[in-house]
């Protein structure tokens, strides 16, 4: 995947019209600019490498259809609502096949022989916030990619929703079909999870 590179307020608007005329030049463009994004957003949400490309590929091509029905609102909404339109696909796809089910901290451990009474106990020098630090600058987001592709689908989809993508509980609860309460406790879950994963990591490197 090409990394993204920046465009200019009327480059973004020429673009968007000219996809939305379907002309192939400005969709090679497009796809220059923006592939990388959009294949993290599936690897992000998709429980493997091939569910992401085989989202990716059918995504991609229902942004080129939607393009007509885009609104620029300024610099980098073109990339915004394309994010958008790509997450949409890959929750669309894990709905139908019944993946957002939610499940306990101990039941989603309870096959590597973690319990939850352990992990608050090793969580005591790691707190929230240093996940986001870990997830920064001690661990490569291509390990990250990793970590959460192994997710529990419920815990996978409500971190990427809420840590990654900014969206409120209300929000990501509304895309699950779940209620607010629930998405805050998975969500809680889900860090809790990650946590243990990173730890993990940051173990094993400092053993080495």
């Amino acid at each position: 995947m090409n990394r993204i590179s920046t465009t200019s307020n009327e480059e973004e608007q020429l673009l968007a019209r000219q996809c939305a005329a379907q002309e192939r030049k400005a969709q090679s463009q497009f796809y220059q600019l923006y592939a990388g994004r959009l294949f993290t957003v599936c690897l992000r949400f998709m429980p493997s490498r091939a569910e992401a490309e085989d989202i990716f590929h059918d995504g991609m091509l229902i942004i080129f259809e939607r393009l007509k029905q885009f609104t620029w609102q300024g610099n980098g909404s073109l990339l915004k609502w394309a994010c958008q339109v790509m997450r949409n696909e890959c929750l669309q796809k894990l709905r139908k096949a019944s993946r957002f089910r939610i499940v306990s901290l101990d039941e989603s451990l309870k096959e590597e022989g973690i319990l939850g009474s352990e992990i608050e106990a090793h969580m005591a020098s790691l707190q929230d916030d240093d996940i986001e630090t870990a997830l920064v600058q001690k661990i490569p987001m291509a390990k990250i990619l990793q970590l959460i592709s192994a997710m529990p689908d419920g815990y996978r989809i409500v971190l990427n929703l809420v840590l990654f993508d900014g969206l409120s509980h209300r929000e990501a609860a509304k895309l699950m079909g779940i209620n607010e309460k629930s998405s805050s406790s998975q969500y809680a879950r889900a860090k809790r999870f990650l946590a243990q994963k990173i730890k993990q990591i940051i173990s094993n490197e400092q053993n080495d």
